[in-house]
Protein backbone atom coordinates (compact mmCIF):
# COMPACT_ATOMS: atom_id res chain seq x y z
CA UNK A 1 0.00 0.00 0.00
CA UNK A 2 2.12 3.03 -1.35
CA UNK A 3 1.48 6.43 0.40
CA UNK A 4 -1.74 7.64 -1.97
CA UNK A 5 -3.48 4.85 -1.21
CA UNK A 6 -2.89 5.49 2.79
CA UNK A 7 -4.66 8.67 2.15
CA UNK A 8 -7.23 7.67 0.19
CA UNK A 9 -8.23 4.91 2.25
CA UNK A 10 -7.59 7.50 5.59
CA UNK A 11 -9.68 10.42 3.81
CA UNK A 12 -12.56 7.41 3.34
CA UNK A 13 -12.47 6.43 6.99
CA UNK A 14 -12.80 10.25 8.25
CA UNK A 15 -16.13 10.54 5.59
CA UNK A 16 -17.34 7.40 6.90
CA UNK A 17 -16.94 8.91 10.54
CA UNK A 18 -18.62 11.94 10.24
CA UNK A 19 -21.60 10.65 8.14
CA UNK A 20 -21.85 8.39 10.85
CA UNK A 21 -21.69 10.80 13.55
CA UNK A 22 -24.15 13.31 11.68
CA UNK A 23 -26.67 10.45 11.34
CA UNK A 24 -26.56 9.90 15.04
CA UNK A 25 -26.64 13.78 15.50
CA UNK A 26 -29.76 13.67 13.30
CA UNK A 27 -31.34 10.56 14.75
CA UNK A 28 -30.98 12.07 18.30
CA UNK A 29 -32.37 15.59 17.25
CA UNK A 30 -35.18 14.94 15.11
CA UNK A 31 -36.51 10.96 15.21
CA UNK A 32 -35.05 9.93 19.10
CA UNK A 33 -38.37 11.80 20.79
CA UNK A 34 -40.25 9.43 17.94
CA UNK A 35 -39.01 6.41 18.48
CA UNK A 36 -39.02 6.41 22.63
CA UNK A 37 -42.11 4.64 22.89
CA UNK A 38 -40.80 2.12 20.79
CA UNK A 39 -37.44 1.62 22.42
CA UNK A 40 -38.87 1.41 25.63
CA UNK A 41 -41.24 -1.07 24.79
CA UNK A 42 -38.35 -3.10 23.56
CA UNK A 43 -36.05 -2.45 26.80
CA UNK A 44 -39.50 -3.64 28.61
CA UNK A 45 -39.84 -6.77 26.36
CA UNK A 46 -36.51 -8.06 26.66
CA UNK A 47 -36.22 -7.51 30.83
CA UNK A 48 -39.20 -8.89 31.18
CA UNK A 49 -38.84 -12.01 28.39
CA UNK A 50 -36.90 -14.20 31.39
CA UNK A 51 -39.92 -13.69 33.77
CA UNK A 52 -42.72 -14.84 31.27
CA UNK A 53 -40.61 -17.51 30.03
CA UNK A 54 -40.81 -19.03 34.01
CA UNK A 55 -44.10 -18.26 34.37
CA UNK A 56 -45.28 -20.18 31.12
CA UNK A 57 -43.21 -22.39 31.84
CA UNK A 58 -44.26 -23.36 35.43
CA UNK A 59 -48.21 -22.27 34.70
CA UNK A 60 -48.81 -23.73 32.01
CA UNK A 61 -50.27 -21.10 30.60
CA UNK A 62 -50.73 -18.83 27.72
CA UNK A 63 -47.75 -16.21 26.90
CA UNK A 64 -49.30 -12.94 25.74
CA UNK A 65 -51.84 -13.22 28.89
CA UNK A 66 -48.41 -13.29 31.42
CA UNK A 67 -46.64 -11.07 29.37
CA UNK A 68 -49.84 -8.29 29.55
CA UNK A 69 -49.72 -9.35 33.12
CA UNK A 70 -46.33 -8.45 33.96
CA UNK A 71 -46.16 -5.58 31.16
CA UNK A 72 -49.26 -4.04 33.46
CA UNK A 73 -47.58 -4.90 36.89
CA UNK A 74 -44.22 -3.14 36.40
CA UNK A 75 -46.04 -0.05 35.28
CA UNK A 76 -48.17 -0.21 37.81
CA UNK A 77 -45.42 -0.40 40.58
CA UNK A 78 -43.13 2.60 38.35
CA UNK A 79 -46.32 4.78 38.04
CA UNK A 80 -47.03 3.90 41.82
CA UNK A 81 -43.20 5.31 42.85
CA UNK A 82 -43.55 8.01 40.65
CA UNK A 83 -47.24 9.03 42.22
CA UNK A 84 -45.44 8.54 45.87
CA UNK A 85 -42.43 10.88 44.67
CA UNK A 86 -44.58 13.22 43.36
CA UNK A 87 -47.07 13.77 46.41
CA UNK A 88 -43.99 13.93 49.11
CA UNK A 89 -42.83 16.86 46.74
CA UNK A 90 -46.09 18.60 46.76
CA UNK A 91 -46.98 17.84 50.48
CA UNK A 92 -43.00 19.59 51.25
CA UNK A 93 -43.98 22.17 48.97
CA UNK A 94 -47.12 23.12 50.47
CA UNK A 95 -45.49 22.84 54.12
CA UNK A 96 -42.63 25.29 52.89
CA UNK A 97 -45.27 27.83 51.49
CA UNK A 98 -47.73 27.47 54.16
CA UNK A 99 -44.53 28.13 56.58
CA UNK A 100 -43.74 31.40 54.72
CA UNK A 101 -47.30 32.78 54.29
CA UNK A 102 -47.76 32.19 58.21
CA UNK A 103 -44.00 34.13 58.57
CA UNK A 104 -44.92 37.14 56.25
CA UNK A 105 -47.84 39.42 56.62
CA UNK A 106 -47.27 41.31 53.61
CA UNK A 107 -45.27 40.38 50.38
CA UNK A 108 -44.52 42.90 48.19
CA UNK A 109 -41.81 44.84 50.30
CA UNK A 110 -38.55 44.74 51.43
CA UNK A 111 -38.75 43.18 54.96
CA UNK A 112 -40.68 40.08 53.84
CA UNK A 113 -37.87 39.45 51.20
CA UNK A 114 -35.85 39.11 54.03
CA UNK A 115 -37.68 37.15 55.32
CA UNK A 116 -38.15 34.86 52.21
CA UNK A 117 -34.15 34.73 52.08
CA UNK A 118 -33.42 33.82 55.70
CA UNK A 119 -36.04 31.07 55.36
CA UNK A 120 -34.85 29.81 52.27
CA UNK A 121 -31.35 29.67 53.44
CA UNK A 122 -32.74 27.67 56.88
CA UNK A 123 -34.26 24.96 54.20
CA UNK A 124 -31.58 24.66 52.22
CA UNK A 125 -29.21 23.99 55.06
CA UNK A 126 -31.88 21.83 56.59
CA UNK A 127 -31.81 20.03 53.56
CA UNK A 128 -27.62 19.77 53.61
CA UNK A 129 -27.34 22.80 50.73
CA UNK A 130 -24.19 24.55 51.65
CA UNK A 131 -23.96 26.24 48.48
CA UNK A 132 -26.09 28.03 45.43
CA UNK A 133 -25.61 29.99 42.13
CA UNK A 134 -28.08 33.22 42.13
CA UNK A 135 -28.21 33.98 38.42
CA UNK A 136 -29.10 37.87 37.77
CA UNK A 137 -28.65 37.29 34.43
CA UNK A 138 -26.57 40.51 33.75
CA UNK A 139 -28.26 42.86 35.60
CA UNK A 140 -26.96 44.38 39.09
CA UNK A 141 -29.50 43.45 42.65
CA UNK A 142 -31.40 45.98 43.92
CA UNK A 143 -34.72 46.12 45.99
CA UNK A 144 -36.64 43.20 46.86
CA UNK A 145 -33.97 40.54 45.16
CA UNK A 146 -30.92 42.27 46.50
CA UNK A 147 -32.72 42.29 50.28
CA UNK A 148 -33.46 38.42 49.89
CA UNK A 149 -29.88 37.62 48.80
CA UNK A 150 -28.27 39.18 51.32
CA UNK A 151 -30.58 37.91 54.19
CA UNK A 152 -29.68 34.42 52.53
CA UNK A 153 -26.10 35.44 52.57
CA UNK A 154 -26.17 36.60 56.21
CA UNK A 155 -28.28 33.13 57.23
CA UNK A 156 -25.29 31.20 56.00
CA UNK A 157 -25.97 30.38 52.57
CA UNK A 158 -22.95 30.53 50.02
CA UNK A 159 -23.74 31.81 46.97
Amino acid sequence: MNVTEKRRSFLINVMYFTVLIGLFFLFFKYAFGICLPLLTALFVAAVLQKPVDYLTKKAKGGRGIFSALLVIFCFVVLGSIFAIALMKLFSEMKSFFSYLMLKLENTSNIEAAKALGTAIAKKAQDAGIKAVVFDRAGYIYKGRVAALAEAAREAGLDF
